[in-house]
């Protein structure tokens, strides 16, 4: 597994799984403007894929995906050593609670400042 991790804070390798085009340009511009490398996956299958090769420092997950959801992801996640302690933002309109494990939940829509606070004390 490639390590892409750069340390905590500003320049954090952030993982956005997120399948609406509008919410994921403007979460990864945000992300990009504040100095972060930010990878991207449309669907959970390639979220999973990205995982086999890469450790980012934070990942941004919504809920509701294609394929694999997001509920599938966190579980792989959690049940994988590797990438169990990797911590995870959900991000989703159709969460009601926190699910277990996870940093923190942005419900959607959310302001880009809100994700910016949640992104710095998340990643350190």
């Amino acid at each position: 597994m490639t390590t892409a991790t750069s340390g905590a804070g500003r320049g954090s390798v952030i993982l956005v799984v997120e399948d609406d085009d509008a919410v994921c340009e403007e979460v990864c511009d945000a992300l990009r403007d504040d100095g972060h490398q930010v990878l991207t996956a449309r669907d959970g299958r390639r979220a999973l894929a990205l995982l086999a090769q890469l450790r980012p420092s934070l990942i941004l997950l919504d809920l509701m995906l294609p394929d694999v959801n997001g509920w599938e992801v966190l579980a792989v996640l959690r049940a994988t050593p590797q990438l169990a302690d990797i911590p995870v933002v959900v991000m989703s309109a159709h969460v009601h609670e926190a699910p277990l494990k996870v940093a923190h939940v942005l419900r959607k829509p959310m302001s880009i400042d809100e994700l910016r606070d949640v992104v710095r004390r998340s990643c350190g």
